[in-house]
């Protein structure tokens, strides 16, 4: 049995050191890995996600996350100001960014949080940066169960952040610059329909 325990040792530390070489073997030529094209729809996913959820990475995040809050709690913004949009602006791209790749859940709480301090602000990348934050919050809603737990701080943020996106002004803005020209085209249609009527009566 001693033996069969020495050789089971020594098979473990050859395939560790196997498994050691293989890893920081450089793959090249025709041994290079192919491009399937898998991930093809959003490549920096695995990098950027890694990047962020690294363990001193995150802590950083949550710091930086925990002042940002607390700074705009203190502060009381004017949405009109022009000049104090364009400075906080920035910050709503960043903050979608943790809220698509943070696998912390501090972070995700602390940046939904400030969420829905920006989002009550004109800001000129909330359209743009709505294309992002919207599915992903949705996709946050769903892997946490939200009909089951109604009351989690995520699932909360995720609503007030979703309501504050969808209801914003310049959504609003947009749709009702659209429909007065539907209904214009509506009402030309119908007026050239009288005119025709009216040349060829029945």
């Amino acid at each position: 049995s001693v033996l069969g325990t020495a050789a089971d040792q020594k098979s473990a530390f050859d395939m560790k050191k196997k498994q050691k070489t293989e890893l920081h073997k450089v793959s090249d030529g025709v041994a290079a890995p192919k491009l399937t094209g898998s991930s093809r729809h959003s490549p920096m996913t695995p990098s950027t996600s890694r990047t962020l959820n690294n363990p001193s990475n995150s802590c950083a995040v949550n710091f930086g996350l925990v002042l940002l809050y607390s700074c705009l709690k203190r502060l009381k913004f004017d949405s009109s100001d022009e000049m104090m949009c364009s400075m906080v602006d920035p910050y709503l791209p960043l903050l979608t960014h943790c809220v698509r790749y943070s696998n912390d859940n501090q972070a995700l709480v602390l940046a939904l949080k400030c969420l829905g301090v920006l989002l009550r602000m004109d800001l000129p990348s909330v359209i743009k940066t709505a294309k992002q934050l919207g599915p992903s919050i949705l996709d946050h809603l769903t892997t946490s169960n939200a009909a089951a737990s109604t009351q989690s701080d995520i699932v909360q943020g995720c609503f007030k952040s979703l309501t504050l996106l969808i209801t914003h002004h310049k959504f609003a803005a947009a749709s009702s610059n659209r429909k007065p020209s539907s209904e214009a085209s509506g009402e030309n249609k119908i007026s050239e329909k009288f005119q025709h009527d009216g040349a060829h009566p029945l």
